[in-house]
This record gives C-alpha cells, structure tokens and sequence, in this order.
C-alpha cells in the first residue's frame, strides 16, 4: 500500500511547491501584491521598529519563534520585554539565546483568548494550531502546546499599561484581539503591531469587524492587509 504521506512530501509537495512560485511571479494573490508593496516600502527595517520606548516600557512580543523580533527591538531601544512560545524547541532557543539579558523573559505558552492545551503543527515560523490533516499526517510534525487567558495573564503580573504589543500568531490573533476588546484591556495598549492571516473564507469579514471595533480607541498608523498593520491609542 502506498504511503500517502511520504509521496506527497517525495512527489507532489515539490511541484506543488514550484507551481505556488510560478503563479506568484506571474498572477500574484492579492496578498502577494501587499507584501510586495511592504518590502518596497522597507517594512520590516523602517516600520516595525518604529516606536517610542525606554527601559521602563512593556513589550508583549506574542508568538517569539525564536526571538528575532525582541533581539532586533531591544537592540534599537533596551526596554522589558514578555516573549510568549508554546513550541518547546523555539522557546529553548529563546532562553538561551537571552540567558545573559534579565530585561527579556520568555514564557513557555501562548497567549489566548482562553487557558486550554492545543495540538499544534511545527512548521517554523508559520507554525499553527489551524492545520490541513490531508497533507499533514505525520504525528511527529505536531505538539502539545499550552496557551493562557491573556486577562489572566495580566492580571497575575498586575500589567496596568502595555507599551507595544506584537502578534504573529498564525491565526490565533482573532481569538485574542477579541478577548483584550471584550475585557477593555485594549485600552491599556499603547501601540499595537498585529499580523492577520487568512484562514478562510470569513477571514476577511473577520479582520474587518476586529478593526472597526478597535477605532473606537486607536487610529491605524499603516496597513498592508494580511501582512502587517500598526495601530496608536489616540491619546498618544
């Protein structure tokens, strides 16, 4: 019997790799189209680190993979800095890399709208608890992960003000953005860096009534839909 699993990795995951760049060169999605635009206008160099912060500023970095992010920011501006990675194996690599530096503390979970175990599937940074069970049957791809309320969470540390928040959770925002809205933590969010990404078809309903909630309290300072978008509290 044919292993359905290892012919799609030998056989058609490469041509369908292939195929994926073929049409992004010639037909770009529209999402495409966004992180085109977000690299020509040197994004990740000239807008993600664009924020007032000192020592005594708070940084949730929500989905840490294996700390780029908080290396590149602190090395910008030293600040305090929560890293949250449920994946075991990227938040070992996020302690040791940090070992030496008591400003950056990493926590071994996600944040979330809830406190529950989720599966999820190791894909390196695109890693997700929202998974394709077709072209992912091999059991060692995916892991026990453990996500925290995130109310909870900043009520235990008694956090009354959060300078930046970071999300690159692969789908997890929705949930969690939703949670800080229903709770009025959101208001306690000075600047608030979040990636949206498309799951499916109600995704886009779905980023579009989180924004029009979050107006009430901050305006959008840039947005590349499904790539990257930053949002100020009014009052700054």
């Amino acid at each position: 019997m044919i292993n359905l699993n290892k012919f799609y990795k030998k056989f058609l995951n490469p041509i369908t790799q292939f195929l994926i760049k073929v049409r992004n060169k010639f037909l770009p999605s529209s999402i495409r189209k966004e992180a085109i635009r977000w690299n020509k206008d040197g994004g990740d160099f000239a807008l993600r680190y664009n924020y007032f912060l000192n020592e005594n500023s708070i940084v949730f970095d929500i989905g840490g993979f294996k700390g780029d992010f908080a290396s590149d920011l602190y090395a910008r501006m030293p600040c305090k800095i929560y890293i949250f990675e449920p994946v075991n194996e990227y938040y070992l690599t996020i302690k040791k890399r940090f070992k030496f530096n008591n400003m950056i503390e990493a926590f071994n979970f996600g944040l979330s709208n809830k406190t529950e175990s989720k599966l999820i599937e190791i894909k390196g940074e695109s890693s997700s608890i929202f998974f394709n069970n077709f072209n992912n049957t091999n059991n060692d791809s995916k892991e026990k992960i453990n996500l925290v309320d995130i109310n909870d969470f900043i009520q235990e540390k008694n956090i009354f003000e959060i300078d930046l928040m970071k999300i690159n959770i692969e789908g997890g925002e929705y949930n969690l953005i939703k949670r800080l809205l229903k709770k009025n933590k959101i208001c306690n969010i000075k600047y608030l860096q979040v990636q949206f990404h498309y799951l499916n078809k109600n995704s886009i309903q779905e980023k579009n009534q989180i924004r029009k909630l979050l107006k009430n309290t901050h305006y959008c300072q840039y947005c590349y839909e499904f790539v990257w978008e930053n949002w100020i509290r009014k009052d700054l």
